[in-house]
């Protein structure tokens, strides 16, 4: 096994060193430390050992090619071969950000849904723009997210794995995250990703694993045997509508229970689709990293802040705002203030302290307020944003909107953002 010491030197392909500061942390495949580069502080991954020229010249591959998005912590630099391994050095992970796996054991929490959603929308445009480029990433799991919790900005780790599409870098991935065919030994790609971005996704929601429930706690030990089944063809789908055998135990698997409750319903039929049977078993029938992002941008749209929560926005996700809405929460009836009604027929729920994105943007360009004049209370809209809104309203008068100014919200006001995006005001 390869260990480094702190002090030591290691040499750069191409020219260059980095010196060992400190251990950041490790797992089953390297160890992470702190290194100095050129003064400046940054990660090291180092493999435990030399994992083959293979490996080492899909690397090199990864570190002279682009990221596909800036929330991908990219190669920067591979090391020559040295001490019987090699690793490469990328960003250090910012003040912040939590391993995904910290959400699971409660180490901490997100903020509300606004940040669940924002997270997730960043997972499926890192991924889909990854995969547009021709390449699969191949190991997803927990370990490979670094979130922040207050407002869901992500962090794409662990890019070493990453191959041109069908091509094997000879990593397979954790057996709870494969895709049965690759389970059973096939080589990964863009469709067995979309599988293990699935499982990702409803760990991300329901803090527990979808394949894991009743069934697999029968087992003393997780033999190879036994994960290659419960993981592989042989997996069920905790919430499985034709087949109620692996159900979510009501302790053990608390979370699951509590949160597959407060899903609408095309969330819970997304995942039905991305985790049954039919997707076990035939990966062309999976759910695209498109088609998830989709639905997360339509359900923040939809997302409704509870008026009565206090400090913490309390939000809930809905399909239906025509229909009566009640805070899982609190139990209390909740009325939409207004929706912005977009030119290609969207509709954007609005209530008190939500945030406004424009289409699948990760940027907050608004707020809505509640503001107090002439001894009422009504909902405003902040801008957030850089550029100054111009606001027509219903009678035809022109006013502008300057960053951090709020404006009251009145009904048949039209709202441009930019010269692209124009919204009308429509008051419940």
């Amino acid at each position: 096994m390869s260990e480094l010491r702190t002090g030591e030197t290691i040499s750069l392909q191409g020219g260059g060193k980095v010196t060992i500061k400190k251990e950041l942390g490790r797992g089953g495949q390297g160890i992470v430390y702190q290194v100095d580069y050129n003064g400046k502080d940054e990660a090291l991954k180092w493999y435990l050992k030399d994992e083959g020229d293979l490996f080492y010249r899909n690397l090199q591959r990864n570190v002279n090619s682009t990221p596909p998005s800036s929330n991908f912590l990219w190669p920067l630099r591979i090391t020559e071969r040295q001490n019987e391994s090699f690793g490469y050095v990328m960003h250090l992970r910012p003040k912040g950000y939590y391993e995904l796996g910290d959400f699971f054991t409660a180490k901490v929490r997100f903020k509300n849904y606004d940040s669940v959603l924002h997270a997730a929308i960043n997972i499926c445009n890192g991924f889909l723009r990854l995969h547009l480029s021709g390449y699969s990433y191949q190991d997803l799991n927990e370990g490979n997210f670094f979130i922040n919790p207050e407002n869901g900005d992500l962090l794409i780790c662990d890019n070493d794995n990453v191959a041109a599409n069908r091509t094997e870098s000879g990593i397979k991935g954790k057996s709870r995250y494969m895709a049965a065919e690759v389970v059973n030994g096939g080589v990964p790609n863009i469709q067995s990703d979309v599988f293990s971005l699935a499982i990702v996704l409803y760990r991300l929601f329901m803090l527990d694993h979808p394949f894991e429930g009743m069934t697999t706690l029968k087992y003393v030990c997780l033999t190879d045997e036994v994960e290659r089944n419960i993981y592989g063809e042989g997996a069920i789908f905790a919430w499985d509508r034709e087949d109620n055998s692996n159900r979510p135990h009501p302790q053990i698997h608390y979370n699951a229970h509590l949160r597959w409750g407060w899903c609408p319903q095309s969330l819970k039929e997304a995942f039905q689709k991305a985790l049954g049977k039919e997707s076990v078993l035939h990966p062309e029938s999976r759910m695209t990293d498109r088609e998830w992002k989709n639905l997360f941008v339509e359900l923040r749209r939809k997302l409704i802040v509870c008026p009565e929560s206090k400090g913490t926005d309390h939000d809930f996700m809905v399909d239906d705002i025509n229909s009566t809405l009640t805070c899982p929460l609190c139990g209390k009836p909740v009325e939409i203030g207004a929706l912005l009604k977009f030119g290609d027929g969207t509709e954007y729920v609005l209530t008190r302290h939500k945030k406004l994105y424009l289409d699948d943007s990760d940027e907050t360009v608004g707020v809505a307020r509640v503001r107090k004049a002439d001894g009422r209370t009504e909902l405003g809209l902040q801008n957030r944003s850089d550029n100054n809104w111009m606001v027509f309203t219903a009678s035809g008068r022109l006013n502008e909107l300057a960053k951090d100014d709020i404006m009251p919200l009145r009904d048949g006001m039209k709202i441009r953002f930019n010269n692209r995006t124009t919204a009308e005001v429509i008051i419940h």
